[in-house]
C-alpha cells in the first residue's frame, strides 16, 4: 500500500491574513506618529533659522540704529533657504523672504520675524519671534499646528481666521 503523505510546508490563506492585517495596523498606528515626528524636526530647524535671523537682525540694529527689511543686509546664512517672491504672503507685509521646500522666513524692517509653512496640511501656519526672544506660534483657520504637534496654549485670537499661541515646549 502506498500511502501518499501531505507535508505540505506553505502557510495557509487564514494565516496569511492575520499577517497582513497585523501589519495594516501597525502602519496605522505608525504613520500619524512618524507624521508628526517629521514636522517636529522640520519645526526645529525651522525655529533655529528663525532665532538665527533674529539675532542677525540684533546686530544689524546695533551697528545702524534701525533694523533691515532685506536678507543681504544680515550676516547669516542660512543653508537650505533660498530667494522666492513674497507677493503670496502680501498680507504679512513682508519686505524679503527666503524658502525652503516646507516653509519661508519673513523680514519686514522691523524687530519681529516670522516663518510659515508653505506647503502640507499647515499651509500659512509658523511663528513669530519678538524683539523679547519670545516665541509664539500662528495657526491660520483650522490648521491646528500649535495645538495638534506642540500642546500651545491660546494667547490671542485676531479675527475668524487668525490665532496666536503661548508654547510652553518651544
Amino acid at each position: 500500500m502506498n500511502k501518499i503523505k501531505n507535508s505540505s510546508q506553505g502557510f495557509t490563506l487564514l494565516e496569511l491574513l492575520v499577517v497582513v492585517l497585523i501589519i495594516g495596523i501597525l502602519a496605522a498606528i505608525a504613520l500619524p506618529q512618524y507624521r508628526k515626528a517629521k514636522i517636529k524636526a522640520q519645526t526645529r530647524q525651522l525655529i533655529l533659522s528663525l532665532k538665527a535671523v533674529k539675532e542677525a537682525q540684533h546686530r544689524f540694529y546695533l551697528l545702524n540704529n534701525r533694523y533691515t527689511d532685506s536678507f543681504s543686509d544680515l550676516d547669516v546664512e542660512l543653508s537650505g533657504y533660498s530667494g522666492k517672491d513674497c507677493s503670496d504672503f502680501s498680507s504679512w507685509g513682508p519686505k524679503d523672504c527666503l524658502s525652503n521646500n516646507y516653509s519661508v522666513l519673513f523680514l519686514n524692517g522691523s524687530s519681529n520675524c516670522f516663518a510659515l509653512f508653505n506647503t502640507g496640511k499647515y499651509l500659512y501656519s509658523g511663528f513669530m519671534i519678538f524683539k523679547s526672544g519670545k516665541i509664539r506660534c500662528y495657526d491660520a483657520g483650522a490648521n491646528k499646528l500649535c495645538t495638534e504637534i506642540f500642546d500651545c496654549n491660546l494667547y490671542d485670537s485676531s479675527g475668524n481666521y487668525n490665532y496666536y499661541y503661548n508654547c510652553p515646549n518651544l
